[in-house]
């Protein structure tokens, strides 16, 4: 606990709204009435006295000066021991009088997710398993400022240890992000196999609310094993990002190009047809990337070279103007 600080609550004016006459009474101060104790805060009561004329005392911080009877205690520090008292002065009246103080002990902060996601970030579950025991209201579909919920956190970290504890508490698996990523969508990113498979045998979602998939960000991490579960969940090889119009090999050949990547997408029926807005296919992606294993692999399985976009241009044709050499010795080899 804190160093304890002591804090008045000045009360001046004049009795029954009038100056005070020499010999006149003081009143008791009235006793307080200390409630809702946060970690920042607390609200104090007490009984009015009256007509009151309230002036500062420029001598003394005031916590309170007015004429109600409560006031909002703020900006406290956390954990830390405070006493409040009422001290009443009267304009035409010498001396004051004060109230006993009382004691209160400011809260500890509230348990965020903020947290919650350092404790997953070092995959200490004991650290996390003792939070949620504690904190009985934590919502754990809520993102921090990265954008991380704690599942979220937990996929893209590798924490499969806290991963088992949070799914003890049934989060919402399909809680996209800002950018539009669920959890089982960054741990097929970061290539983390068993992260990604235990997401998917507890039924998070295979489809994107705006057509990206969790197979569009897997092939960034060239895993083949993660690819094919997807796959065998039943994750469309020819799904289109609503933005970018890719299908998953077409971002595969703007992104890695790993061409064992590749090859698992064509055994499962991905469409090198498909094109982009601007009539790009991802032999023409390929290309321009100068990935001329990746072309060689897209040849061998029916991509045409001389399709071309909408400005007329063919992948021919792009990996001549552009100098792609190997890639131009891969054309000339398609009979």
């Amino acid at each position: 606990m804190g160093f304890k600080r002591r804090m008045s609550l000045i009360m001046q004016g004049m009795l029954g709204g009038t100056r005070a006459q020499s010999g006149a009474e003081l009143p008791t101060p009235p006793s307080l009435d200390i409630t809702e104790v946060t970690h920042h805060s607390c609200q104090i009561n007490w009984k009015a006295l009256g007509d009151k004329n309230i002036k500062k005392d420029e001598t003394i911080e005031n916590v309170y000066a007015g004429f109600h009877n409560e006031t909002l205690a703020t900006d406290l520090e956390s954990t830390t021991g405070y006493h409040f008292r009422i001290k009443i002065e009267f304009d035409g009246k010498e001396g004051s009088k004060e109230s006993e103080w009382v004691k209160i002990c400011t809260t500890k902060p509230p348990i965020g997710v903020g947290d919650i996601n350092k404790a997953i970030k070092r995959d200490d579950a004991v650290k996390l398993r003792t939070i949620l025991t504690i904190e009985k209201n934590v919502n754990l579909d809520v993102v921090d400022e990265l954008g991380f919920s704690p599942l979220m956190a937990a996929a893209a970290y590798n924490a499969t240890e806290c991963l088992d504890c949070l799914l003890e508490y049934d989060p919402d698996l399909d809680l996209q992000n800002p950018s539009g990523k669920t959890a089982l969508m960054l741990a097929c990113q970061s290539g983390h196999e068993e992260i990604s498979i235990r997401l998917m045998d507890e039924g998070a979602g295979v489809e994107g609310g705006d057509g990206s998939t969790p197979l569009h960000w897997a092939v960034d991490s060239n895993s083949v094993s993660i690819v094919k579960r997807l796959i065998e969940y039943d994750c469309d090889v020819n799904a289109l990002d609503a933005n970018s119009k890719w299908t998953p090999i077409f971002r595969l050949a703007s992104v890695t190009g790993a061409p064992d990547v590749a090859k698992a997408l064509i055994d499962a029926g991905a469409d090198l047809s498909i094109t982009d807005d601007e009539g790009k296919t991802p032999l023409m992606q390929a290309t321009i990337n100068n990935n001329a294993k990746l072309v060689q692999v897209l040849l061998e399985n029916g991509a045409d070279p001389d399709f071309q976009n909408n400005l007329g241009r063919s992948a021919r044709d792009m990996a001549i103007a552009f100098d792609k050499n190997l890639v131009v010795a891969q054309f000339n080899a398609v009979k």
